[in-house]
């Protein structure tokens, strides 16, 4: 990412997710890496998984929002 195109992140966002939205809106575009891949525990159990998924898709959203 370019320096320039930087902005500072708020702390609920999900930074994979903004960063990108924040540099096409500044009229650049992004290109990802096919083979880059992220991986991530699991919750310990159903209650959490579902925690963390809710806590997820409540960032994408309000990302979307703003």
């Amino acid at each position: 990412m370019r320096r320039s195109l930087y902005r500072p992140l708020r702390d609920d966002d999900i930074n994979d997710f903004v960063l990108p939205l924040n540099v096409i809106e500044q009229g650049s575009s992004c290109v990802f890496a096919g083979d880059a891949y992220c991986s991530e525990h699991p919750g310990k159990n159903l209650e959490s998984e579902f925690r963390r998924q809710s806590r997820i898709t409540n960032r994408t959203l309000r990302a979307l929002w703003r």
